[in-house]
């Protein structure tokens, strides 16, 4: 019989060390070590496991989205790889995301929005709305690049490239991380 998880997918910020097992009164009964410390825990480390994983899925990357500018055309980005926490990765054109993937479109020279879906779905089908709470960016390639990202909406990232004179800067490979 399969089994399908609780509580939220990690990229809803909600969790906390009950989402994964970890109770302040779980207890150590009879104050015996492990059977076998090898593939064992005890009741302590289950509890420190549970708020360890907790923190990280409230951390972690939802997404990681390099793309190629096309602004001498003023056409939308490529996207040239999009790694997301739900365990999908691919490549596209930014205008037409395939489902469940972020649009990556022109704004104008040097300035573009990131937006995911409203809701992502893990592996085991359960959807959540998308929280966007970081977002990060570089530049790669042989000019120095200055990238700000701003939080425009819960789920919109507009990313900003200048030089270090502070004009915009079009068609430099960008990767954007999202948390």
């Amino acid at each position: 019989m399969a089994i399908t998880p609780t509580g939220s997918p990690p990229w809803v910020r909600n969790s906390d060390h009950a989402t994964y097992g970890g109770s302040t009164t779980k207890a150590n009964y009879q104050a015996q070590g492990v059977t076998n410390p090898r593939t064992d825990v005890s009741a302590e480390a289950y509890v420190r496991m549970a708020t360890d994983t907790a923190a990280l899925s409230r951390t972690g990357a939802i997404g990681l989205v390099t793309f190629t500018p096309d602004d001498a055309g003023a056409n939308d980005p490529t996207v040239d790889s999009c790694d997301l926490m739900t365990g999908n990765s691919t490549n596209y054109d930014g205008g037409a995301a395939p489902t469940g993937f972020p649009a990556v479109e022109r704004v104008s020279d040097g300035i573009y929005d990131v937006t995911m879906p409203a809701s992502l779905t893990d592996e085991y089908s359960v959807s959540a709305a998308v929280s966007i709470v970081h977002a990060e960016g570089s530049g790669h390639g042989g000019t120095a690049a200055i990238v700000n990202c701003d939080i425009t909406a819960v789920n919109i990232v507009r990313v900003y490239v200048f030089d270090t004179a502070g004009a915009a800067l079009a068609d430099i490979k960008l990767t954007i991380e999202i948390a």
